[in-house]
């Protein structure tokens, strides 16, 4: 978190130094240094100055000295964190967000008439939503609808799935080993088998990626039948607690794979 300081009179070696990774020194990278070098704000961490390093893909960015990471600082907001999981973010702080969208859209409606010349419902609105439809705060209801229709739709979608690829939610191959020994998981794993060899389908192929997806989605396809069969099932925590940004991975992977797609119809065009 930034410290707040200002009027801070250091030499360069005395700036807080980070490493920051530049893919092929993205420009839009840049842009954003520069915001933070003209944006004085408490809650922004200011930058000095940078520098680049020759033949290595990172920028040198000094600082402003900081009191605390944010990784450090969401470890000890208990508010943030799944209890059961000690997943980020949890449940209750994903309903606050949704609510203060809501409430804060209300409360900029009422004063709306004294700001109609410096405000912009279109836009407002479009803001709140985007906030609210962000796959990271995504309930659970969300992601199932996100694995149960929308994931299928990308089986076949080589691009997509070459992104997810490289994602850390990626599994080691097999896929199958790093699915966590565990009564509920090995339950899961038993009954979608068995769901396969009642409709004539082969064990899952533990060298494919599409096949991991199959299985990911089909169980939150057959959730309400997988609940029946194994009481207590909360079949969204099992999944995030061994894939903690799975959905998340996933839905850039089809984002960006989409974006690549437009740039490149753009371009032919």
């Amino acid at each position: 978190m930034p410290s707040g300081q200002e009027n801070i009179k250091l030499n360069k070696e005395n700036y807080p130094q980070l490493v920051l990774v530049i893919k092929d020194k993205d420009d839009n990278q840049r842009e954003c240094l520069k915001i933070m070098k003209n944006l004085t704000h408490e809650n922004v961490l200011g930058v000095y100055f940078w520098e680049e390093v020759e033949n290595e893909p990172y920028i040198l960015v000094h600082v402003e000295p900081y009191t605390e990471s944010v990784s450090k600082i969401v470890a000890n907001a208990k508010f943030l964190v799944e209890r059961m999981t000690e997943l980020v973010p949890s449940p209750a702080f994903q309903e606050t967000v949704v609510l203060w969208s809501n409430a804060s859209w209300k409360i900029i409606s009422l004063w709306e008439p004294l700001l109609s010349g410096h405000l912009k419902r279109k836009s407002l609105q479009t803001m709140k939503l985007q906030l609210k439809d962000h796959e990271f705060f995504w309930d659970s209801n969300m992601k199932k609808i996100f694995f149960a229709y929308d994931v299928p739709q990308i089986f076949k979608n080589d691009a997509v799935k070459q992104k997810f690829q490289e994602s850390s939610s990626m599994p080691s191959l097999p896929w199958t080993t790093s699915w966590k020994p565990g009564v509920i998981p090995d339950e899961l794993m038993k009954h979608m088998l068995i769901y396969r060899g009642e409709h004539g389908l082969a064990p899952y192929d533990a060298y494919n990626v599409e096949e991991f997806l199959r299985f990911i989605s089909g169980m939150y396809s057959h959730e309400n039948e997988l609940r029946q069969k194994i009481p207590g099932l909360v079949l969204d925590a099992v999944v995030q607690e061994m894939y903690p940004c799975l959905w998340y991975d996933l839905k850039k992977a089809m984002r960006d794979a989409k974006e690549e797609a437009d740039n490149a119809m753009a371009v032919d065009n």
